[in-house]
Parts: structure tokens; sequence; C-alpha cells
């Protein structure tokens, strides 16, 4: 049974990059038996790069390092060291050694001049991560930095609904492809893309290693492919002209820009309330 999923993931995988939006195309016409789902795919390529990302690329530091590398004890007083997301007078943070004091503070307030729950939330997250900055900055770096990365699967997974929301703005008039289309679509595209990116690496990694310039043009060039392929495929899978692909595919990048960005944002307001 292996064999014959090691069988199917090469087949798919080589007409994947050999063909760009070929796949797609040949899955919506019911040519499927001799490739791998999308789904399945994207979920075998997606856990294989998360694993050797966290096992071999990123490189947290221990607590003791990133204390001796930030430092923030010898570079200036522990009572002026605060986080500030939510606009709060940095003195009214500061006050507080916990965020139970906090509260009780605002519960004695009139009503009207209270914070709001959501300024309650990311304010009571502040006085929590600056009370274990000034303790040990190390460890709570490194918790932080922890929280961060491992919501990255999980934020790739929710980008693919929006993104096929956007598709589907972007070709709405074409009706033949619906939503689940633009959604196989970048199931293909998201793990062609995983995939370079694994390679990337291990050319950074070789270039790293052994100071040849080749390995750094050979990683530049893989960069450089997995953009000119997201415009291939999307021209050879919507039939688009070159100038009406050009124009859409710009739109689609922007647009996953600005998704990133947003979710990103999220998963660090969200690390900081919880870590």
């Amino acid at each position: 049974m292996f064999t014959h999923f090691d069988g199917k993931f090469f087949q798919t995988i080589r007409v994947l990059f050999s063909k760009p939006g070929f796949l797609t195309r040949a899955y919506l016409d019911g040519k499927r038996i001799q490739y791998l789902p999308p789904v399945q795919l994207y979920v075998f390529t997606s856990a294989l790069f998360f694993f050797i990302f966290y096992s071999f690329i990123v490189n947290v530091p221990d607590a003791e390092n990133l204390d001796n590398n930030v430092n923030l004890k010898k570079q200036t007083d522990s009572s002026k060291i605060f986080l500030n997301l939510s606009g709060t007078d940095s003195l009214l943070i500061t006050r507080f050694q916990t965020p139970e004091q906090y509260i009780r503070y605002q519960d004695s307030l009139p009503a009207a001049n209270r914070d709001s729950y959501l300024n309650r939330l990311i304010t009571s997250s502040e006085i929590k991560l600056n009370q274990r900055f000034s303790q040990n900055s190390g460890e709570a770096t490194r918790d932080l930095i922890n929280a961060l990365l491992k919501n990255f699967p999980k934020l790739l997974f929710l980008s693919l609904p929006i993104m096929a929301s956007i598709l589907f703005l972007l070709f709405f008039k074409k009706k033949q492809f619906s939503f689940v289309t633009h959604l196989l679509f970048l199931l293909h595209l998201y793990v062609f893309t995983l995939i370079s990116l694994l390679f990337s690496f291990g050319f950074e990694q070789l270039n790293t290693l052994t100071g040849w310039s080749i390995f750094f043009l050979i990683d530049a060039a893989i960069g450089l492919w997995i953009f000119v392929y997201g415009y291939k495929a999307m021209k050879n899978l919507y039939q688009l002209s070159r100038k009406r692909a050009l124009f859409n595919y710009t739109i689609f990048l922007l647009s996953g820009l600005i998704v990133g960005t947003v979710l990103f944002i999220g998963d660090v307001l969200y690390a900081l309330i919880t870590v």
C-alpha cells in the first residue's frame, strides 16, 4: 500500500512541477486515478514541510542564550521594560504587578471610564508578559517565539478558503469555475510552493556551509520560479491572455500579502494573549 502511495505521490509531483495548472485541470476533468487527491497531497506535503522546518531549519535558542543576547536587564531598568499594544498609558501598565490587580482597579472605576473587554484582555496580557520579561527575558522570548511558530500550519490552512474567496471574486465572470475549483488550484499551488521552499532552504544551507555562489544563484532562481510558476498555472487553468493573467496574478499576490500580514498580526496578538 505504501508503494502504491509512493508511486502516486511522485507521479503527481512530476506532473505538478512540469505542467503548471495541468494537474488541477486533469482532476476537474475526471482524470484522477493516476494522481494523488489534492487534499491528501496537501496534508502529506505540509506535514513533511513543517516537520523538516521545525526540526532542521528553525532553531530557537535556549532561554539562557536569548537572555544573554537580548540583555534587557543590563540595558535598562526592568521597571521600564513594557510591551504596549493596547495604547494604555505605560505608567498604568507598569503600576500593576498582576492582571488581577488591573482588573480589580478597572472594576472600581465608574462604568463609563472602564476599558472595553478587548482592551482589558490585551492590557492584562501585557502586564503578564511584562512581569515575565522582568523576571526572565530569555524564557519569555523563547515561549513567545514558540507560540508564534506553532501556529504557522494553522495559518497556512486558514488562508486557503480566504484566498479561494479572492480567486472567486477575481473570476466571478467565469461561471464554469466554482469555489471548489479555486480551492483545488490553491492546494496544488501551495504544495508546489512548499516543496520548492524545501529545495530553497537546502541550497541556502549549502551556500552557508560552502560559500559557493552557485548555490545562492540556484536558491534565487527557485524563489523567482515560484512566482513565475503561479502566473503560468493561473494562465493555463483559467485560460487567460498574458496581460489578463499578469493583472489577475498581481492582484492575487497583493491580496495574499495583505491576508498574510493580517493573519500574522492575529498570530502575534494570539501568542501575546495566550503565552
